[in-house]
Order: structure tokens, then sequence, then C-alpha cells
């Protein structure tokens, strides 16, 4: 089975401007994906359409179930599904792929727990066979030398779409702050983030780690 991520809209719709834009993010997460291909932690891109629409499809593979659904159960069971020797090794393999992004400057910066497939069922993954993959580099950008992150694909974010990076829970205390310098250790954080979730798992307690609903009340947080 696959799934079909689509992205961008009819080329003949909106402004000139916006049709540039729309174009610009599709390649973007084209290219981030087309980079970071070659890792067994990193969503394979099996193919791409292009429909009589102009609508551009991202063919994945269909993996289920994500970290986040998993994390659902944790607030109905008296513990997880999975061994906590389980999750150790798919983290390991999420750390590596992180390493695997970071040496090619590719910086995710979305990372959270609906953005993490896991392509085993958790009814029958053991540590040996144990594997959670990134997918979604929908908010990615290139950490390239000499260009500002803010005014590259962070910018473009916030012009078009009005989003921060990262989803907020999982946000890294430098973009909580609004500081101008960032690197790719905002990822870093995100997953520590996840890995904090799963090791501190805390039955009934259906809520990210730091939940706070602003930038403000995450940093006291």
């Amino acid at each position: 089975e696959v799934a079909i991520k689509s992205v961008g809209f009819g080329a003949t719709g909106g402004s000139p401007r916006k049709r540039e834009r729309v174009t610009l993010h599709v390649w973007m997460e084209l290219e981030l994906l087309l980079a970071a291909q070659s890792h067994p932690s990193i969503c394979e891109l099996l193919d791409v359409v292009v429909t009589s629409q102009h609508q551009v499809g991202l063919v994945l593979p269909w993996y289920g179930q994500s970290l986040h659904d998993i994390l659902q159960e944790q607030a109905y069971e008296d513990d997880l599904p999975l061994d906590f020797g389980v999750f150790a090794a798919a983290f390991a393999g999420l750390m590596d792929a992180l390493r695997h992004m970071h040496a090619r400057s590719i910086v995710h910066a979305d990372i959270k727990p609906a953005n993490i497939p896991v392509p085993t069922p958790a009814s029958t993954a053991t540590a040996a066979t144990a594997k959670f993959v990134f997918c979604d580099f929908g908010c990615g950008f290139l950490m390239e030398p000499g260009c500002h992150p803010r005014w590259s694909r962070a910018q473009i974010l916030k012009e078009d779409k009005g989003v921060e990076l990262c989803t907020l829970f999982w946000r890294a205390p430098e973009l909580l702050f609004g500081l101008a310098d960032f690197s790719v250790a905002i990822d870093v954080w995100s997953l520590g983030v996840n890995m904090a979730e799963v090791a501190g798992r805390n039955p009934g307690r259906n809520k990210p780690r730091f939940d706070g609903a602003l930038n403000e009340e995450n940093r006291r947080l």
C-alpha cells in the first residue's frame, strides 16, 4: 500500500507570486526528500505524480500507524504496547537519521509523534526489527553556508503560511525565545522531547511533555 501526499494547487489559480511560492514549496520538499534518501529511518520517496489539475503528489509508503497513535494508547493502558528496549532501538535509528540529515545540511524542523511513522506493527516488533521513520519535510530547509535560516525556508513559511518552525509543543528554546541564530540543534531538541514523552510515560496523561498554548507558556514550562 502507498500514501500520496498532495502538495500545491492548480498552477492556474491565484496571483503570479502565489503560484511562484507554491512551486517553491513543492520543489523545496522534493529537494529535501531526495537529498535525505538512502537511510532506513527516513521515509522513502517512491514516485512523484502530477495531475491534470497541476497537483503534485508525493508517493510514499503507507505505514498505518505513527508514534502519535501509540502514545494515544497510553491514555487508556497501564503500559505502552512496545517494550522500552524496542523504543530505544527505534530511537537509535532516528538519531542516526538525524546525523545523516544534518551531515547534508538538512533540517527537518517539525519532528513530532505524528511525523514519526512506525512501519513494524507494535504487536510484533522486537529490538532487532523495531524502526521509526521520519516523514513530512514540509517545514524543512537547508542550512546553506552563508544563508541565514530566517531568510530562507523559515522566512518563506512565515510569510506564506503564517506558521513558525516546529510545532509548538516540540519547539526548541531558541525558537520559543525568538532568537535569530539557530541551527540543526532545533531537531535534536524536538527528538529529545519525543524521547522524553516515551521514557516518562504516564498512563492517563494524554498530553505532550510541554503543552503550553503559546510560546510564552512553553518558555515558563
